[in-house]
């Protein structure tokens, strides 16, 4: 964390002790730790890739002001509420939402399942996903190519290598 970048607000922290302990109560019976240990294990777990991260990832009373939508996100995921941890992610209906759901469409039309769109991902050097439209794009694009050159194969036809 830079200098200059503020930590979560007291408030934003017990926001996400309460989100997390949510999360906690519904996972507990297959868990083995406390909730204090959850949460700061999950509250690394999720802030390991973001920018400026140490390797181990930040606890929420370490973590800056700017991981407070991603932790806030990934602890919503886990309680089960996937849809409002999609919403508050990314917002309702924008370009990235969209990018995505492309995505999908586009691995069924390709025949391939989420691993393979992370193996390109990676190879773009994007993680395991496209964190940005344009990066989303470039995904995008590259399973379109992919499913053309498919149906050329099965139509018999030359492909270009």
């Amino acid at each position: 964390m830079s200098r200059r970048e503020k930590h979560l607000s007291g408030k934003q922290r017990s926001t996400l002790a309460m989100v997390a302990g949510e999360a906690y109560k519904r996972l507990k019976q297959g868990l083995s730790e406390t909730a204090d240990e959850f949460r700061r294990t999950e509250a690394r777990a999720c802030t390991q890739q973001l920018k400026n991260a140490p390797p181990e990832g930040w606890t929420i009373s370490e973590a800056p002001a700017s991981a407070f939508d991603t932790l806030f996100a990934h602890f919503k995921a886990l309680k089960g509420d996937t849809d409002v941890a999609l919403d508050y992610h990314l917002g309702p209906g924008t370009e990235m939402r969209n990018a995505l759901h492309n995505i999908t469409v586009a691995e069924r039309a390709a025949g391939v399942t989420p691993a393979y769109t992370a193996a390109i991902c990676r190879n773009m050097k994007f993680g395991d996903a496209p964190r940005t439209p344009k990066e989303a794009k470039a995904v995008l694009i590259a399973l379109t190519k992919k499913a053309e050159k498919d149906a050329k194969l099965r139509a018999g036809e030359e492909v270009e290598a």
